[in-house]
């Protein structure tokens, strides 16, 4: 039943983005560009589904919807115009959201213990699931508790032991808190805040170091080890992906091996990492549109830094979460949590390219 129903959302979602009344206002170059590198990326991954015919219904289905939702959902925020009174509304909802999410976790691991076990077929779901709340995090970055959120998900984190998503917290924390307190605060150094920081994050590690030993798991061996199973097998996958790459024809180096899930099809598991999945899927050509997007993201970063916009620290959070979840896991092909990032991707860049 899944995979019809979020089929209907990419429909339903279309219909919006293809009515009149949702280009009502005017449109600014800056945002039409973008728009129309979104619609040509689309049209790219949908000529590839063309191609690729031959699959069942419900896989082409599947394909379809995961292909294209995180982007229609991204345009549509884009281009959509949103008000302060909006925006509120969204930030509330983003808050009973990301506690909601917080609750199941935890519900999830202490009362569900089957997800505890690796073998089993929810467990992946289960630890994935975190992506739910550490990419709706820039949501509520602006709100005024967001230190309780955000130390919410870094215990679901620790719990979860995915690494890439620890790495999210911590770096993008940091750099939003960074940009937050010295570029559009310009609080002065203060050696008390600083203190009780300091004691804040080593209660809440030596409260997760007597967790881990009680529960036999820990966060930090998976770091611990990457020189001996280089990253859970991540490098020897890049390196067999970049060796494959090497010695393909120049029609596969350009237009890709085949489309949606070409990797897991030659190497019987996904590439890990965005980048090289779009590289090996859909050629230089689907990489440099994806590339470019990524650009567009950097560049309104930089915008927003020299504005000292508010929406600074949120944003570079999210930015930070866009590539380092690109570059250890997947963003751009997940249903699910990635809309979450994109969603307010978009909104910001309604936002900014009035």
């Amino acid at each position: 039943t899944k995979i019809p129903l979020q089929f209907l959302f990419v429909v339903i979602l279309g219909m919006v983005l293809l009515s009149p009344s949702t280009y009502q206002r005017n449109v600014s170059p800056k945002k039409f560009g973008l728009i129309l590198f979104v619609a040509l990326f689309l049209f790219y991954l949908m000529s590839h589904m063309v191609i690729g015919l031959g699959q069942t219904t419900a896989t082409l289905l599947n394909v379809l919807s995961n292909s294209l939702f995180s982007m229609m959902v991204f345009c549509y925020f884009a281009i959509s115009p949103f008000n302060r009174s909006e925006m509120f509304v969204v930030q509330r909802m983003s808050v009973l959201f990301i506690v909601l999410f917080v609750l199941l976790y935890f519900y999830s691991f202490v009362f569900i213990p089957v997800t505890a076990d690796p073998k089993n077929i929810f467990h992946a779901q289960y630890v994935n699931s975190i992506y739910y709340s550490v990419l709706m995090l820039p949501f509520v970055l602006n709100c005024k508790r967001k230190k309780i959120y955000i130390a919410l998900v870094l215990v679901c984190c620790l719990l979860s032991r995915k690494q890439g998503a620890f790495l999210t917290i911590v770096i993008g924390g940091s750099v939003s808190y960074f940009l937050g307190e010295k570029i559009i605060k310009k609080a002065p150094f203060s050696l008390k805040k600083g203190a009780q920081l300091f004691f804040l994050i080593a209660l809440v590690f030596f409260a997760y170091q007597k967790l881990s030993d009680y529960l036999s798991e820990n966060i930090f061996y998976g770091f611990f080890s990457i020189a001996e199973d280089g990253g859970n097998g991540r490098l020897d996958i890049y390196q067999n992906i970049l060796s494959t790459l090497n010695q393909s024809s120049l029609v596969e180096v350009l237009f890709g091996h085949g489309g949606y899930n070409a990797v897991d099809a030659e190497f019987g598991i996904s590439a890990h990492n965005d980048f090289l999945e779009v590289l090996y899927n859909y050629g230089a050509i689907g990489l440099l549109l994806y590339g470019s997007m990524a650009v567009f993201f950097v560049a309104l970063f930089l915008e927003l830094y020299r504005k000292r916009s508010n929406e600074l620290p949120a944003f570079s959070y999210a930015l930070v979460a866009f590539f380092i979840v690109s570059f250890v896991s997947h963003l751009l092909f997940i249903l699910k949590y990635a809309m979450l990032m994109f969603a307010y991707l978009g909104s910001v860049v309604s936002e900014s390219t009035e």
